[in-house]
């Protein structure tokens, strides 16, 4: 029986003993008292295991589960399963919430009913950059079509919604399973985001091999087939494909990328049904000017 008001946190680590304790702290500092804090320990293999064991004796709010290395999509899996708020938050075990981020996302919430899922801003770990995301449901739709409206770890949701239709994150999509249940999610409800930043983000360095960076956008585009298709713009994907295809590829020249960013940008604005156009604009410029700057900085 789902308890009221309760927000189930949800925190995944693997081999996370370096920040985990910083972020376990920011949510035991949370202004919003009723919650659970369910950390899944992914098979880690470092000291993640003795730094949830403290906490096991500090806080009765905190439930750790154990489970071998499955990778991140079981463990939220595991952990929303095992969750019985009427809330799920999602918390990575090295960002930083801060205290007010629970009560603003439940008070969102409770205050928005036909709302079903909300992030917020957030700013860049160690820096005073800001970083700002659509808040209206349109606005988020409208980013919704190419990319996440929200960043993750920001993201809180109503158990009713994903338990009403059977959503969960999809194994098969690791690395774009957010975005891929974002788009699914909003099929039940409007989606948004509160336009404060309520938690500090870590960047890391980590190289992704091309390898996987093909994996990844061969996942990203399916999800974005699927959401421009539920959203009645699925003839517009495959001039939307080849300009993603273009510009992500270093070895296009500049006036093929050029030729097909005109083209594309042509393509959806002359589309009648496409409302807030402006966050549609920004993230096809973004995309360019990453093909620019990759040109421009070759990758060592």
């Amino acid at each position: 029986m789902n308890q009221k008001g309760l927000v189930s946190v949800v925190l995944p680590v693997y081999n996370g003993e370096r920040f985990l304790s910083e972020a376990i702290e920011s949510i035991l500092r949370q202004s919003y008292p009723n919650f659970e804090l369910i950390v899944i320990n992914d098979g880690s293999i470092d000291g993640t295991g003795s730094i949830l064991s403290k906490y096991l004796g500090v806080d009765s709010r905190v439930k750790v589960i154990e489970q071998e290395n499955k990778g991140i999509v079981s463990a939220l899996n595991e952990g929303i399963s095992r969750s019985k708020g009427e809330y799920i938050a999602r918390m990575d075990a090295d960002d930083i919430a801060y205290s007010n981020r629970l009560e603003e996302q439940v008070n969102f919430l409770e205050r928005n009913s036909d709302y079903v899922l909300v992030g917020s801003f957030y700013k860049i770990l160690g820096t005073d950059k800001l970083v700002t995301v659509p808040c209206g449901d349109l606005d988020c739709r409208a980013l919704l079509l190419f990319t996440s409206c929200l960043a993750h770890p920001t993201a809180m949701f109503r158990r009713s919604t994903i338990a009403k239709h059977k959503l969960c994150y999809d194994k098969n999509l690791q690395y774009v399973e957010d975005y891929d249940l974002w788009v699914r999610i909003a099929r039940f409800g409007k989606i948004g985001n509160v336009p404060k930043a309520l938690l500090a983000y870590r960047l890391h360095g980590n190289q992704i091999t091309q390898t996987k960076k093909d994996l990844i956008a061969d996942r990203y585009l399916n999800v974005v087939l699927q959401s421009m298709e539920g959203n009645g713009f699925g003839h517009l994907y495959e001039k939307y494909h080849n300009f993603y295809r273009l510009v992500t590829n270093t070895n296009t020249s500049l006036y093929k990328a050029l030729v097909a960013l005109l083209l594309v940008i042509f393509m959806f604005f002359k589309d009648r049904k496409l409302s807030n156009r402006k966050y549609v604009l920004r993230y096809i410029l973004r995309v360019w000017g990453s093909f620019l700057k990759s040109k421009v900085v070759p990758n060592k």
